[in-house]
């Protein structure tokens, strides 16, 4: 039995990580618009437990999507990606050449038909590991350690390298439960000690999306709201957090207590597995402390495309504008993303 699956070249684009279109018999191109971003319908199967809508296991779209010559074992609910950076990178001491490599080993089951478990690992530790409970009316039960951000943008899926620096800095992620009212409301708790309540509203449709949300809890208050365009092969998004780490009801804009971060982009895929990336990140603050380490005012241009099936390969010139020398995060490279 074949323990990694190697994706052939063939006549149309395919991205995804693997097991899900191998479980299903599924073509990957139903639920992806450019590897690793999800259409509409990819963020309504993860949604509901990792099960396509009205699924019928006996329907296989692989050949009508052009998927003739994939070969999947169907059976090993694991899939894998790699992430390579070879370039340039700047720290505290300038920029200098940078190579790094990220792996994450994926695992997810459904435990009955209306429960799923899944799991995400890299050497950093497990990056998620939930249960999922659907409910009626599109509600649901998710329990475990999980990443508040996936309910706005989708921080994983995104596409270029460090489009992940909003949502580290803002830290909303940790272990706890949440229920998901419908596809539109969301409340829950972020942490088992200090009980980080949450709750998000908004629409979510095909087209457009749109949330605000709060985490107001104890010393670690986060409010924010995103905004989300898409059209076709376009994608313009925008996510903005303020953060007050202060008792509930104390709004002081002091040196040690506010920061804000956010992130606004367009993502369009082109035919023939082309893809353009802008994306502009910002993270700031009053406290010098943070203003030192952390101050982000980046732009990131990547251009990209698919030459393999689940390979991923971009040309990438990302520019801190943060007023200090050198520019932490500024770097420029060849990206690649494999998943197998």
């Amino acid at each position: 039995m074949k323990k990694f699956i190697f994706i052939m070249l063939v006549s149309q684009p395919l991205y995804a990580i693997p097991f899900f279109a191998r479980k299903y018999n599924k073509s990957c191109t139903e639920c992806h618009a450019g590897y690793p971003k999800l259409n509409f319908a990819g963020e309504l199967i993860k949604r509901n437990l990792y099960l396509p809508e009205n699924y019928n296991p006996r329907m296989q779209t692989m050949e009508l999507m052009g998927d003739k010559k994939i070969y999947l074992q169907r059976d090993l609910p694991i899939s894998g990606r790699i992430k390579v950076f070879l370039g340039a990178l700047s720290d505290s001491s300038g920029l200098k050449p940078s190579a790094s490599a990220n792996a994450t080993i994926y695992a997810s089951t459904n435990l009955s038909g209306n429960s799923a478990f899944f799991a995400a690992l890299n050497p950093s530790g497990i990056r998620d590991a939930f249960i999922n409970i659907r409910l009626p009316f599109e509600s649901r039960i998710l329990l475990g350690k999980f990443d508040f951000s996936e309910l706005f943008i989708k921080r994983y899926d995104r596409i270029t390298y460090q489009d992940f620096l909003v949502y580290d800095f803002a830290g909303l992620k940790g272990t706890g439960g949440y229920i998901s009212f419908t596809r539109f409301i969301q409340s829950g708790f972020l942490d088992l000690d200090s009980v980080k309540v949450f709750l998000r509203a908004g629409a979510d449709t095909k087209n457009f999306s749109f949330g605000v949300f709060a985490v107001p809890k104890d010393s670690a208050q986060r409010y924010g709201s995103d905004i989300r365009f898409r059209f076709g092969p376009l994608d313009m998004f925008s996510t903005l957090i303020f953060c007050f780490n202060q008792n509930l009801g104390s709004f002081e804009m002091k040196d040690t207590t506010f920061f804000i971060s956010g992130h606004a982009g367009v993502d369009v895929v082109i035919s023939y597995g082309f893809f353009i990336s802008i994306l502009y990140n910002y993270i700031g603050t009053f406290y010098k402390e943070y203003q030192t380490r952390y101050h982000t005012n980046m732009i990131t241009l990547a251009f990209g495309h698919y030459p393999l099936r689940n390979l991923k390969a971009s040309v990438e010139i990302g520019y801190n504008m943060a007023a200090r020398f050198p520019a932490y995060g500024t770097y420029g490279g060849v990206v690649l993303d494999w998943s197998f």
